[in-house]
C-alpha cells in the first residue's frame, strides 16, 4: 500500500507537507459579517451548491446541510493579498429580485455587512456589476449604493466587484478578478458549483470551472454537492459556525483522534468534499493529504470485513485522493494494481494467458457490446479500431461495477472503479487499476457500419451467447476461463456474475430462456415490441449505490442474489407460501419493471407503485402465480393494507403517496375488476398518443389516468379515485361523469361506500 501512495504522490506531481497549517479569520471578521444576521432566507425550488473552506485565511460564513447530520458552507469568505472575498452557494443570493425581501429574515442585512466587510475603510464605496445578475445594478441603487453595470476591464474604478463567473470567462477574466483582489479590492461571486459541472459533463469542476481559478488562491473552491436548508425558511446563520466545516481544522481534529461519532462524521464529509473539490496542484491542503496517505498503518482498502465508515476520516481523504489521482491520469498511465482489486472484483492469475482477440461490433444495437475479454488490474491493454470509428462517439469501458459509493456512509469496496475512454483514435492504450470487464460503448443512431476491433493484453472471461455458444463446448471449456467475472447473454438480458458461480451453471440455455420470458412479458404489459434495440443488463456488486437493488443500465443487486439469478428452478417456483417479501424475485422483477415503466401515467407518489404492475404480471404469466395467490397482491393482502389507511382523513393522500403498498391495493383492485388487457389497451393508447396531447405535470397526470381509465372501461372511476384521497380536477370528472359509478367488488370489503344511492 506504502508502495501504491508513492505512486499516487508522484504522478500528482505535488509538493511535500513540511509543518503544521494554522487556520482562522481575522479577529471581527464573523462578527462583522453576521452583524444582526441569524437568518438567512431561502425559498422554492433552488438548490444551492457547497463550497470547500480549506485555505489559512479563508472561513465558512454560513452553513447548510450537506447530510441529515453533517453541513457544509453555503457562504464562505476569505482574505487574499490586500483584498478580500466572499463567495455564494448558488447565483440566486444575488440575482434574486426578491431575494433580499423574504419574510423573518436577515437577507438584506447580510448583504450590507458583507459590503462593509469587503470595503472596511470605504464609506461610500463604488459598485460594479459584471453581466449576469438581472437587475442587481438598479437594485443595489434603489437601497442607496453606488451601483452601476461594467466588465472585467474596468476593475479599478470600483471597490466592490459582483460577478457570476460563467463558463466563458477567459483566462484574462480571471487574471483580471484575482489582481483586482491581490490588490485590495473586495470580490462577490456567486455560482452552483453542482449546475456548472452537470451543465459540462466533459470537463472537471475542480479543475476547469474559471470561478475555482479564481477563489482557489484564497482557499476556497465550488464544490459538485447539494445542500439543503437547515430551517423552514433558509440557512440558520450561528457565530462561529462549526470549525469542522472547514478542511484543516477537521484534518487537524482528524490526525488527533478520538473524536465521537458526529464529530467524525462532520471531519470525514468536510475533508471528502475537499480533497475531492481543490485541484491537484493545490498547496494548501493536499500536501497534507498526500503526506498523511504515506502511513503504512493507514486503512484505505475497504472490504466488507473490514468496510472505511465515517468514522474513519483520514482513510476515507486518502481513498478520495487516490481516486482523484487515478481519474486525473491519462488512461494509459494508470499501469498499477490497486491493492483493493484483489478484494474486489478480484485478481487475475499471473499463469492467466493474456491474449489477443478480434471481435466485432454490431452498431445498430447501442449502449455497451461484451467482448468475452477480461483486463487484469493495472495491466495495459491495447485496443485497435477501425479508421471510420475512430472520433465517432465510440468508448471503450472496463469495469461493469459502475455504481460509484461515495455519498454511503461506509465502503465495503472501493467506491469507483469502472473507467470509460473514448476511442478518439484508431488506437489506444488503456488500463484500470481495478481491472474489469471489457465493452465497446456503442452510441445511438451512428452512422458508423460494422467494425472490427482488436484487443491485445486481455484474458479470457466465461462467456455464453444464446443461440451461438453451444452448452457442450460451456460445459467443457469456457465456463472455465480465467476471469474473475463472466455474463450468460441473450438480445434481451445479460447477466453479469462471478466466475465461481457462472462454472456451476451447466445449462445456461434453460437460463436464458426464463429471463427472456421474463423480459417478453414485461415488454407484452408495457405493449412495446419483444425485440430490443439492446438488452438489459444485470449485475451483482459487493455494495451498491442504493436500495437492495436497483434499476438502471446496467441493474445493479447484491452478489447475495448471484445463485438465484441463475436457479431456473427457484424461478419458476409457484410455491406462494414463501414470504415473498423477502424473495429476491420481487426485487428481480420490480427493477426490470422500472425500465418499462413511463412517466405519462405515473405520477407523484407512485414510482414506487406502478412498477409492481410489471411485478405482479411476471409472476402471473411466467412464474405461475396470479395477483389473487401473490402475497402482495392477494385478497387478505389487499384488506390488510386499506385497515392501516384513513379513508376519513382529509389529507389521506400524502399517506397514500408515502406508502408504496397502499397505494398498490388501488392498481391491484382495479386489475381485480378489469383484467390485464385493460392496462394493456391503456398503456398501448399512451404509446400512440401525439407528444402534444400527452400530460406535462402532475396534475394532467391524475386527470388523464382517471379519464382515459373510465373511458377504457366504460365506468366512471371518479368517485373511486375520490373515496382514495387522489386529486383529480372538476373537468376530468365531469368528463366521465355520464359513465355509471363503479365501486370495488363486495369481496374487496372496501370501507367506503362509493356509490351511494342518491336521497329520494
Amino acid at each position: 500500500m506504502q508502495a501504491l501512495c508513492q505512486r499516487l504522490v508522484m504522478s500528482a506531481a505535488a509538493l511535500v507537507f513540511t509543518g503544521g497549517t494554522a487556520w482562522a479569520q481575522q479577529p471581527g471578521d464573523l462578527d462583522t459579517l453576521l452583524n444582526g444576521v441569524t437568518m438567512v432566507g431561502w425559498t422554492g425550488g433552488a438548490i444551492p451548491g457547497s463550497l470547500a473552506v480549506y485555505g489559512t485565511e479563508a472561513f465558512p460564513v454560513i452553513l447548510g446541510g450537506s447530510t441529515d447530520d453533517t453541513r457544509e458552507a453555503v457562504v464562505a469568505a476569505a482574505r487574499d493579498g490586500a483584498g478580500r472575498l466572499v463567495v455564494l452557494g448558488h447565483d440566486g443570493f444575488l440575482a434574486s429580485s426578491d431575494f433580499w425581501d423574504i419574510p423573518g429574515t436577515n437577507n438584506l442585512q447580510l448583504h450590507h455587512n458583507i459590503v462593509a466587510w469587503l470595503a472596511p475603510d470605504k464609506p461610500e464605496p463604488r459598485l460594479g456589476v459584471i453581466g449576469g445578475l438581472g437587475d442587481l445594478a438598479a437594485r443595489l441603487g434603489a437601497i442607496g449604493y453606488d451601483a452601476e453595470e461594467t466588465t472585467t476591464a474596468a476593475l479599478s474604478d470600483y471597490d466592490v466587484i459582483y460577478a457570476v463567473p460563467w463558463p466563458d470567462y477567459t483566462a484574462e477574466d480571471v487574471q483580471a478578478l484575482g489582481t483586482f483582489v491581490e490588490s485590495g479590492g473586495g470580490l462577490v461571486l456567486a455560482m452552483t458549483g453542482w449546475g456548472w459541472a452537470q451543465l459540462n459533463p466533459s470537463e472537471d469542476l475542480a479543475e476547469d470551472f474559471p470561478g475555482n481559478h479564481i477563489v482557489n488562491p484564497a482557499g476556497l473552491a465550488w464544490t459538485d454537492v447539494f445542500l439543503s436548508r437547515t430551517s423552514d425558511i433558509g440557512f440558520t446563520a450561528t457565530n462561529p459556525p462549526s470549525a469542522l466545516t472547514h478542511a484543516q481544522h477537521a484534518f487537524d481534529a482528524a490526525l488527533a483522534g478520538d473524536l465521537p461519532p458526529l464529530e467524525a462524521t462532520q471531519a470525514a464529509v468536510t475533508l471528502g468534499i475537499a480533497v475531492r473539490s481543490v485541484p491537484l496542484d493545490d498547496t494548501l491542503l493536499l500536501p497534507r493529504v498526500e503526506d498523511a496517505i504515506q502511513d503504512p498503518d493507514l486503512h484505505t482498502v475497504p472490504t466488507p470485513e473490514a468496510p472505511i465508515t465515517l468514522t474513519n476520516p483520514i482513510g476515507r481523504m486518502a481513498v478520495v485522493y487516490e481516486f482523484r489521482v487515478i481519474e486525473r491520469l491519462p488512461p494509459d498511465q494508470r499501469t498499477f494494481a490497486h491493492p483493493a482489486a484483489q478484494f474486489f472484483p478480484g485478481e487475475v492469475g499471473e499463469d492467466a494467458e493474456r491474449t489477443t482477440k478480434q471481435v466485432w461490433i454490431d452498431t445498430a444495437r447501442p449502449r455497451w457490446q461484451s467482448t468475452g475479454l477480461y483486463a487484469p488490474p493495472g495491466e495495459r491493454i491495447i485496443v485497435q479500431i477501425s479508421h471510420r470509428a475512430a472520433g465517432q462517439g465510440f468508448h471503450l469501458r472496463i469495469g461493469a461495477h459502475t455504481d460509484q459509493l461515495w455519498h454511503l456512509p461506509s465502503w465495503q469496496r472501493f467506491p469507483e472503479i469502472s473507467f470509460s475512454t473514448p476511442l478518439d483514435t484508431p488506437l489506444i492504450h488503456v488500463a484500470n487499476p481495478f481491472g474489469g470487464l471489457i465493452y465497446v460503448d456503442v452510441p445511438a443512431d451512428t452512422s458508423v457500419a460494422d467494425f472490427p476491433t482488436r484487443i491485445r493484453g486481455a484474458v479470457q472471461s466465461p462467456r455464453f451467447i444464446q443461440g451461438v455458444t453451444k452448452v457442450n463446448v460451456w460445459n467443457d471449456s469456457l465456463r472455465y476461463r480465467p476471469a474473475p467475472w463472466g455474463e450468460i447473454e441473450s438480445d434481451k438480458l445479460i447477466l453479469t456474475l462471478p466466475a465461481l458461480q457462472l462454472q456451476q451453471v451447466s445449462d445456461p440455455d434453460q437460463v436464458v430462456d426464463v429471463w427472456d420470458e421474463v423480459l417478453d412479458s414485461q415488454a407484452d404489459l408495457a405493449q412495446r415490441p419483444r425485440a430490443r434495440a439492446s438488452a438489459e443488463r444485470f449485475v451483482v456488486d459487493e455494495q451498491i449505490s442504493a436500495g437492495f437493488m436497483h434499476a438502471g443500465y446496467p441493474i445493479m443487486g447484491p452478489l447475495s442474489v448471484q445463485g438465484q439469478l441463475v436457479d431456473v428452478d427457484y424461478l419458476r417456483t409457484t410455491d406462494s407460501s414463501r414470504d415473498d417479501f423477502v424473495d429476491p424475485r420481487w426485487g428481480f422483477f420490480h427493477e426490470i419493471g422500472h425500465n418499462h415503466q413511463s412517466s405519462h401515467w405515473t405520477f407523484d407518489g407512485t414510482g414506487e407503485v406502478t412498477v409492481n404492475l410489471f411485478t405482479l404480471y411476471t409472476f402471473e404469466t411466467v412464474v405461475g402465480i396470479p395477483v389473487s395467490e401473490n402475497p402482495r397482491g392477494s385478497l387478505m393482502f389487499r384488506q390488510e393494507q386499506m385497515a392501516q389507511y384513513d379513508f376519513s382523513d382529509p389529507d389521506r393522500f400524502t399517506l397514500w403517496k408515502s406508502d408504496p403498498f397502499i397505494a398498490l391495493v388501488f392498481y391491484e383492485q382495479l386489475q381485480q375488476a378489469f383484467g390485464w388487457e385493460t392496462y394493456k389497451a391503456l398503456f398501448f393508447e399512451y404509446r400512440e398518443t401525439p407528444e402534444d396531447e400527452l400530460p406535462v405535470n402532475d396534475g394532467e397526470k391524475r386527470d388523464q389516468w382517471l379519464v382515459r381509465f373510465s373511458q377504457q372501461v366504460g365506468w366512471n372511476l371518479g368517485p373511486f379515485f375520490e373515496a382514495w384521497g387522489i386529486p383529480a380536477s372538476g373537468a376530468a370528472r365531469d368528463a366521465v361523469a355520464n359513465l355509471p359509478c363503479w365501486e370495488p367488488d363486495a369481496s374487496e370489503q372496501f370501507p367506503v361506500d362509493v356509490c351511494p344511492l342518491p336521497d329520494r
